[in-house]
């Protein structure tokens, strides 16, 4: 839970200073702000940040609003470092959140 503190007087910058500091406390907290992090840094090409950021959103005990996509981006990135585990573990981890499976020509429902 964050708590609110109401500042009175603040020259400009300290407003900024304040400001800042809340924005790190807050995007510290949350998954969803370290996923989308990390989907920023996959979409251009980061992948050690991304993989850093994606791994630091499954460490939260709440999960982020959307999951699937994390497990199956940072699985790629495991894929394309070859630590083939971590890639299966992660997909296996994916599928409960899809409502279908394809295996071969077979869609599972």
């Amino acid at each position: 839970m964050l708590k609110t503190f109401e500042v009175r007087t603040l020259s400009n910058s300290n407003s900024n200073f304040v400001t800042s500091l809340i924005m790190t406390v807050v995007f510290a907290q949350s998954p969803d702000a370290w996923a989308i992090l990390g989907h920023q840094k996959y979409l251009t090409g980061d992948m050690n940040e991304a993989k850093n950021c994606y791994e630091r959103t499954l460490s939260f005990t709440d999960d982020a609003s959307e999951m699937h996509s994390i497990y199956l981006r940072l699985a790629s990135i495991y894929l394309q470092e070859g630590q083939v585990r971590q890639f299966s573990l992660l997909l296996l981890l994916s599928m409960p959140l899809q409502r279908h499976y394809v295996f071969g020509s077979y869609v599972v429902r």
